[in-house]
This record gives structure tokens, sequence and C-alpha cells, in this order.
């Protein structure tokens, strides 16, 4: 499963190290509310420990089910924020995605999200290698037009 989701947690859109990050097959769907599915392939996601310890038994978005704007990253607080263009039930579905998970209230998350684009804008990784370790930071630089304005800087 590691090797089907390139490394990337489900949950975080992060790469999990192989050798520091706890690695984890999370039941989408928790075994305690539908056993049935607990030997089901499309239940499973690779996450981080740590995000799947706090989704628990939460009922999040689910990450193969997602439309690709629906989250968004606010450059400027490194916050992870619903698209304004949702209507108020996409929102508030994103919103309590981002509480249960934490995405905001890790100082350790909101700081990888700033290292990430430091070490591109300053050159010490490429686009190529971000898009690799970070999918949504990429996708975001590339969305909202800050590739360019980061090389040009």
């Amino acid at each position: 499963m590691r090797k089907s989701y390139n490394d990337i947690c489900a949950y975080s859109a992060h790469w999990i190290s192989p050798v520091t990050g706890g690695h984890s097959i999370d039941h989408f769907v928790p075994r305690v509310l539908q056993p049935d599915l607990a030997y089901e392939w499309s239940n499973f996601r690779y996450a981080s420990s740590k995000f799947n310890a706090r989704k628990g038994t939460y009922t999040i978005l689910d990450p193969f089910q997602l439309e690709p704007d629906w989250f968004v990253l606010d450059f400027d607080s490194f916050l992870v924020k619903p698209n304004l263009n949702l209507t108020p039930e996409q929102k508030a579905a994103v919103q309590n995605t981002i509480d249960v998970l934490k995405l905001n209230n890790d100082e350790g998350c909101v700081e990888l999200r700033q290292n990430c684009v430091r070490w591109f804008r300053t050159g010490e990784i490429t686009f190529t290698h971000l898009e690799r370790v970070a999918p949504f930071i990429a996708y975001e630089l590339q969305r909202q037009g800050w590739v360019e304005k980061l090389h040009q800087s």
C-alpha cells in the first residue's frame, strides 16, 4: 500500500518518511462501525499514524472523493481552508475534516508547509521534488500562480 500511495499520507497529502514517519493503514469506515468492511481493500487508506489516530472513528471527507479545489492553502498564514466557492454544506465538511485532523492546530504541520515553500523558493528543492513530497502544496502553488512568482524573487 505504501508504494501505491507513493509514501504520501492520504490525509495530510505529505510524504511519510520511511525512516521517521509512522506508517499506518486506516480503515476509512471504522471497523467498529462496519465490521464487514474490515478486509475490504477499498476501505483502506495509507496514512501517517498521527493522522490515523486523530481521525479515529470521526467522519471526515474521503480523500478519494474530493474535488481538487475543495481545500486551499492560504500562503499568508500557511493554514488550510475551505474554498470560498463551495456550498455551505461542502465548506462545513471541509472545515470538519481540517478540525478533526488538526491540520491547522499542529505547529509542526504549519511549519512543514512553510519550510517546503521556503526550500522551493530558495532552490533547495525542485518543483518536481515538491510535487513528490508535498503534492497539495505544489498543486496550490501552481493553482494560485506562485510558482513563477517565487522563481522571480
